[in-house]
């Protein structure tokens, strides 16, 4: 079997991680070839970690939208003559669906990486095309996703695989994980972190909102934030709460090496799909408090992997940490085993790929 994988970059993000282990796993037993259409940078790339058998080809293109690019991905494909096309991320994915229409004998796969909102203008246009072209495969990456879009597109075609990943393997030494936390003078009391990019969805101001709260009441807890500045509106929100006790440690490469030392991951997202992120901290054994965003109903056991919260109000999220404060410490290393364990039955990259091969072969 000959599988060709499409994305837009490789740059550092989670469709793209998973893309790339997805990848290395099928390349063990198929031949496996990864189009990159856009340039990917040297400097925040996953391309050193793609193994050395898979063939890759970047079209270096310049243009978001370009009919002599398709054209040419269409060539590009014939040429190829793969057995499974899977396409990743929005831009790839409307190139791969034109390119549908002129491909026959190649099963479509695509991986949809984010939750129902984001897609939904997307598919209430493929669903009123389903006549002329329902060749495409669209794989959610969590069980609730998946119900909400067969609900709503019961045309379509649809299937359900978790996301899944490697179990995480700590780059940097214990001595330079302990330096982060020893930056912020965090010595005692909870470790909490939080990894992401500072966006709207990741609603780092409702973080920041229960973490002052907490204080308030005599808690002593302490969180990381580690991620990019790229939207300063919200980076701006997060300042003006003044909680003194969420610090911001910006982007750094392998952040979750840092979780190796935490106590708990905290997701405040308003929106996910399922973030690596989440399957890394339960890999290592970590549990995630969370907001019931996307998948994350999924990942997360209330009181068995972690917290999940209600909804997305400040009490709601508050009333998950502060009962993972209020856990013996017999009742939080159960809690870790049963990340790890978690992880293991739902999220082991090796169960996901042989599902995805599964799939190819229906």
């Amino acid at each position: 079997m000959k599988i060709v994988h499409v994305i837009s970059t490789l740059n550092i993000g989670g469709a793209e991680n998973f893309c790339v282990q997805l990848a290395n796993e099928q390349a063990l037993k198929c031949t496996v070839e990864i189009i990159i259409l856009n340039s990917t940078s040297v400097n925040n790339s996953l391309m050193p970690k793609i193994a050395k058998s898979i063939r890759i080809h970047q079209l270096k293109w310049q243009k978001k939208y370009s009919l002599k690019q398709l054209f040419y991905l269409i060539k590009h494909l014939k040429l190829l003559q793969p057995s499974v096309v899977h396409v990743h991320l929005h831009n790839p994915f409307y190139y791969v669906y034109i390119s549908s229409f002129f491909l026959n004998k190649i099963k479509f796969i695509h991986t949809i990486h984010s939750n129902f909102d984001v897609w939904r203008p997307i598919f209430n246009i493929l669903n009123s095309v389903r006549f002329a072209n329902n060749k495409i495969n669209h794989v959610c990456i969590s069980k609730s996703i998946y119900d909400r879009f067969v609900f709503t597109y019961a045309k379509l075609k649809f299937s359900h695989v978790n996301n899944g990943i490697k179990i995480y393997q700590t780059l940097r030494k214990a001595e330079e994980v302990s330096s982060l936390w020893n930056k912020f003078g965090i010595t005692d009391g909870p470790r909490f972190l939080a990894i992401g990019n500072l966006t709207y969805y990741k609603n780092f101001s409702l973080l920041a909102h229960t973490l002052k709260s907490l204080k308030a009441v005599s808690q002593n807890v302490n969180c990381v934030l580690i991620g990019e500045k790229i939207n300063e509106n919200e980076y701006l929100k997060i300042i003006e709460v003044g909680a003194d006790n969420l610090h911001l440690a910006g982007s750094v490469i392998n952040a979750a090496d840092y979780l190796s030392q935490a106590d708990a991951l905290l997701i405040s997202s308003s929106q996910e799909g399922m973030p690596i992120v989440a399957l890394e901290a339960l890999s290592l054994g970590v549990p995630v408090i969370t907001t019931p965003a996307g998948g994350m109903k999924d990942v997360v056991q209330n009181g068995y992997n972690g917290f999940i919260a209600q909804d997305f109000e400040m009490v709601s999220f508050e009333n998950c940490i502060s009962q993972w404060i209020k856990l013996d410490q017999h009742q939080k290393n159960k809690m870790k085993e049963c990340a790890f364990k978690s992880f293991h039955e739902n999220y082991n990259i090796e169960s996901i790929s042989q599902q995805y091969i599964n799939l190819y072969e229906r």
